[in-house]
């Protein structure tokens, strides 16, 4: 199981500081980690994991989805994400969806390909 030490670093320094993430249905635990592993990984970057979308506003969202290569699972994430994501964001005046600052949409290679590399804010 993954771990990570608590260490005495502000709550801005994490590669997730002030994110709110969600995982689409069928990304996570199928050639990617399980969810008790994206826990540890999503808390060691400081972020939070959403279980459901358009529940709750958050500031800042990333969704992570299948990659595109899947094309089915990948059309149906993505057609989720638009009915449901702009529930879920505070969004600034005239910006709408993908549009907006702060929304990102990334497949699973790209998310872990930006935790390794620290890119993800």
């Amino acid at each position: 199981m993954l771990s990570c030490k608590e260490s005495n670093a502000s709550e801005s320094t994490g590669v997730f500081s002030n994110e709110d993430i969600y995982f689409c249905d069928g990304v996570v635990g199928e050639k990617f980690p399980n969810l008790s592993e994206l826990r540890a990984i999503v808390k060691c970057g400081k972020g939070r994991i959403l279980t459901k979308l358009g529940t709750k506003k958050v500031d800042s969202l990333i969704v992570v989805t299948s990659d595109p290569d899947e094309k089915k699972k990948y059309k149906q994430q993505t057609s989720f994400i638009e009915e449901n994501a702009t529930d879920s964001i505070k969004q600034k005046k005239g910006k709408k969806g993908d549009d907006a600052e702060n929304f990102l949409i990334m497949s699973n290679k790209e998310f872990l390909r930006a935790c390794m590399a620290q890119e993800i804010a």
